[in-house]
């Protein structure tokens, strides 16, 4: 059976009777063909911790050798903690961030503290943007509504008069000859309705009364009434329910698409809201890691100002009060873009409490998680071509496009019309209610049958438009294989970076403990003398403020990395269409 479905699956492109849900099933059994016995559930691992083993190699050497190590220093783990202390998230604690001045008030800036779900939930609620696209569904919805009313019941009425005063020459018929008067007034009123046959039916009555002087009748007044009912029918063009209804089934289809491309909408703001979160929760780590430069440049600065004249540089001074500027300006720099993130974020969410105008700054209260995910490729991939709405719209545009090819299949038929009708007459002289009482009877009955051809010569357009309908929707197919292979190769590309960025979290981190580490000793190198005689202060001096740099540039990177992670886990659901499955936010149908 497989195998038969991805077989049906490659000749898709002449296959124009297969359904929607048929395509997409096929299309999965082709994945589980071509995956079979390699879709085991997979697990992002990393490499053993060099870092970590080659300080284990150096503490066991040292021990071997009978190097005395610091009590607090005889263990990896011990190492580590002391790292830890001195930097990484664990370090900053404590430490309380400084985002610069505010454009309101010179007063301290109130903060708000937002998990991201609460982020994304205000976002689906209130952002401009997405209050805009769901419009979209709402319209559409009255277009079916509109489109369905081409079956309602229609009444209709029609009222004349008409007054004559003809001359005439003489006659020779005396009562019958000379000037003719004559007047008349009708009304016609019923009821007719399209048929999802294609046809009409219609019932109507039609009451006159005519005076006419002279007169050839015995009376010069009466009333005429009559009762019809009348079916017009085609027989071959126009035929049918698929063809009549043909624009309730596109209205229908495009209220879909707009829902579809709502949820798209919906999930790219919970894209944006994630990733804009993750962000600003990184700018944070990095203002703080900047401040903590900073900081530690005045201290140093502080420290080696009195021994100017002694052993210390004018040169060496300079530099680092080159430094401390630098760093300022790093901090001034990292100040600005948590206050144009957390604005950004505000934007996203637009919550009537949290104004854009207002300078509140918002606080993530949720860390970057350093967990490892399970995933299966066929699983990831199966899920998005169902849960994917962009692969929603390029099914419905197949079904769009096979109403419209129906439609042009018809219209290559020749127009054959049957026009039945049946008319029951009632006449009275005196009143017009008696005249159409009298057609009840049914004593005067009129029938009428009819039919009606035309088929234009060569009839090229139906045909053109026939073959045009046919290339749209193999249009469709292939527009609906290549929004499969790019929502795969999307998949694909998002675990690979999930799996990147998941090392790239332990590259960093041990980047930055040994970064920590190194600057301790060299700290210590500044204060107690350096690896020999030969070496200068001003190369103490010069090797601490690198190392500074150092730590902090380690310290940044593993911020990235930890905000590069869960970009890139967020990423990895909107790949897959599950970014609101994840807050628990569903798409409503307008129409419920």
């Amino acid at each position: 059976m497989i195998a038969a479905s991805v077989l049906a699956l490659s000749g898709c492109t002449q296959s124009p009777h297969m359904s929607t849900d048929e395509l997409r099933e096929t299309l999965l059994a082709e994945h589980r063909v071509k995956l079979e016995d390699r879709a085991e559930e997979l697990s992002v691992q990393r490499k053993p911790n060099e870092f970590e083993n080659a300080l284990e190699r150096v503490l066991k050497k040292a021990k071997d050798d009978g190097v005395a190590l610091p009590e607090d220093r005889q263990t990896v783990k011990q190492n580590i903690d002391a790292a830890d202390a001195k930097s990484g998230a664990e370090a900053y604690t404590d430490q309380q961030l400084d985002a610069g001045d505010s454009l309101l008030t010179s007063e301290e800036t109130p903060t708000v503290q937002l998990d991201l779900r609460s982020a994304i939930r205000k976002a689906i609620e209130h952002n401009l943007d997405l209050r805009v696209a769901k419009l979209n569904p709402q319209i559409s919805a009255l277009q079916i509504e509109q489109a369905e009313a081409v079956f309602d019941s229609v009444l209709f009425a029609d009222a004349n008069f008409a007054e004559n005063d003809t001359p005439q020459p003489p006659g020779v018929i005396p009562g019958l000859s000379g000037d003719q008067q004559s007047s008349s007034r009708s009304l016609t009123t019923g009821i007719r309705k399209d048929l999802t046959t294609g046809g009409r039916l219609s019932a109507q009555a039609d009451v006159s009364r005519s005076q006419q002087s002279p007169s050839f009748f015995g009376v010069s007044r009466f009333y005429d009434a009559d009762l019809l009912v009348q079916l017009e029918q085609p027989l071959l063009r126009g035929f049918g329910s698929d063809v009549a209804t043909a624009n309730i089934q596109l209205a229908g289809i495009a209220n879909r698409a707009d829902q579809a491309a709502l949820q798209q909408s919906m999930i790219e703001l919970a894209n944006a809201v994630e990733q804009t979160y993750w962000q600003l929760n990184a700018a944070r780590s990095t203002l703080l890691v900047q401040n903590r430069l900073y900081d530690r440049t005045i201290a140093m600065r502080d420290k080696l100002e009195p021994r100017f004249g002694f052993d210390l540089l004018l040169a060496d001074l300079n530099e680092v009060n080159a430094r401390v500027d630098q760093r300022y300006a790093d901090v001034l720099r990292a100040q600005q873009n948590v206050r144009t993130l957390s604005d950004q974020l505000k934007r996203l969410i637009n919550d009537p409490e949290l104004p854009v105008i207002d300078e509140t700054l918002l606080e993530p209260t949720e860390a970057p998680a350093d967990v490892a995910i399970t995933f299966s490729l066929l699983d990831q991939v199966t899920t998005a071509l169902q849960e994917r709405p962009e692969i929603e719209s390029a099914l419905l545009s197949i079904d769009d496009a096979d109403i419209r090819r129906v439609v042009a299949d018809n219209a290559q038929l020749p127009i054959l019309n049957l026009v039945a009708s049946a008319t029951s007459n009632g006449l009275d002289v005196n009143d017009a209610g008696d005249a159409l009482g009298n057609t009840l009877d049914f004593d005067y009955i009129d029938y009428a049958l009819g039919v009606q051809f035309e088929r234009p010569w060569g009839n090229r357009s139906a045909q053109s438009l026939f073959e045009q309908r046919t290339l749209e929707r193999q249009r469709a197919l292939e527009n609906y294989r290549s929004q499969a292979q790019l929502v795969t190769l999307e998949v694909k590309d998002a675990l690979r970076s999930v799996g990147t960025n998941y090392r790239l979290i332990d590259t960093t981190r041990s980047q930055r403990r040994a970064s920590a580490l190194s600057l301790e000793v060299s700290s210590i190198q500044l204060e107690k003398g350096g690896r020999n005689e030969a070496e200068t202060f001003t190369t103490r001096v010069d090797r601490v403020l690198s190392r500074q740099d150092a730590l902090a540039q380690a310290e940044l990177a593993e911020v990235q990395a930890l905000s590069d992670y869960m970009i890139a886990v967020s990423e990895l659901r909107r790949a897959t269409g599950t970014s609101l499955k994840q807050v628990g936010v569903e798409v409503q149908d307008p129409a419920e």
